[in-house]
């Protein structure tokens, strides 16, 4: 037997008899003999409100939260039409509710309002969250915008920002417009009166009035939300057995696994072996496996766990040769597309 709608059409049972008898024993269903209906009560967590498509709060307006924030963090620059600071801040907090350690990736990083958002957000709500940014660097917007974007959001900046405030407005109407020289000079009157009060005077018409506008020139310094920025270049690396492309290759491959370790600050560094920390692990990079008795000797007291990675024209995992300091590091296999280039330029 089967529903009907109420074109007498035949429908489907959305829920099967056993998955009824579970939601009726947890109060979920809803009935109506009225409308003769019944519906599934879904429970929400009420720690957080629902999404919905259109977002209209004056937060998301670009200007203000926009292209204003951005003038007041870069004063030289003209980047067009930045997105509300909130907007994105708001959709990353919706998508990240459950995990404040994600890592958020920007492939068009523009002017930087992800990394942004994202750090605020984090200075809100205690996150952890990261952020990895990717632009082209057209107009060397990478360079003038981003980078010197984030890097003020985070290390804190003066600024100075306009406040005004309505001195004057007037409706227009036809009879007003008879009587605009009137307006003009009251206007020129209250422009002498506040001088004193602010910087500067402008006279607007908007919304069908027309307004004098007292404007003061503020300045602040914004302390910065703090964390840690790296900015990597991509090239190519020649694939010709050279002692200057091994050279290349090296570098890059330690930024790269320091990047995706999330392991920044230097503990030792030698021709063939590389360490690097952050608060809770190191990061051990060997570019000759004939080193590996050294690094051992170099880790031995380290007290936070240890991810090691093994340069190698062989296919050894060389997890043996770590055995004894097993509860200690983790060997850890070198992404296949640094392998592959890798074992390319050193035979």
């Amino acid at each position: 037997m089967y529903p009907l709608d109420k074109n007498g059409k035949e429908r489907r049972w959305r829920y099967g008899r056993k998955t009824m008898k579970i939601l009726i024993e947890q109060n979920r269903i809803k009935g109506s003999l009225k409308k003769f209906s019944m519906k599934v009560i879904v429970p929400r967590d009420e720690s957080y409100k629902p999404l919905y498509s259109n977002w209209t709060d004056s937060r998301y307006n670009a200007g203000p939260h926009g292209t204003t924030l951005l003038k007041e963090i870069l004063p030289n620059t003209n980047f067009p039409f930045p997105k509300s600071l909130y907007t994105v801040l708001d959709f990353i907090a919706g998508a990240t509710r459950s995990n404040k350690d994600a890592i958020i990736l920007d492939f068009f990083a523009g002017s930087g309002t992800t990394g942004h958002a994202l750090l605020k957000l984090n200075n809100i709500d205690d996150g952890n969250r990261r952020f990895i940014l990717c632009t082209n660097n057209e107009n060397s917007i990478a360079e003038e915008v981003t980078y010197p974007r984030i890097s003020k959001v985070i290390n804190g900046y003066k600024f100075t920002r306009k406040e005004k405030t309505i001195i004057f407005e007037e409706k227009i109407t036809s009879k007003k417009l008879g009587e605009i020289d009137i307006i003009l000079e009251k206007i020129e009157l209250l422009k002498e009166e506040y001088s004193a009060k602010y910087d500067e005077f402008k006279i607007v018409i908007e919304d069908n009035s027309v307004r004098l506008y007292g404007n003061n020139r503020l300045t602040g310094k914004f302390i910065g939300f703090g964390g840690n920025l790296k900015y990597f270049k991509t090239v190519f690396v020649p694939a010709k057995s050279t002692d200057r492309n091994k050279e290349k290759l090296t570098k890059q491959s330690v930024e790269m696994l320091c990047l995706k370790e999330n392991t920044f600050e230097s503990v030792y560094e030698s021709d063939n072996i590389n360490i690097f920390k952050s608060n809770d692990h190191y990061t051990g990079i060997l570019f000759d496996e004939q080193n590996i008795v050294e690094f051992k000797e170099l880790v031995h007291d380290f007290e936070l766990p240890i991810n090691v990675y093994v340069f190698s024209l062989g296919d050894d995992d060389f997890a043996e040769e770590f055995f004894d300091l097993k509860d200690q590091v983790k060997v850890c296999s070198i992404p296949a597309a640094i392998l592959r280039v890798y074992k390319r330029i050193f035979r």
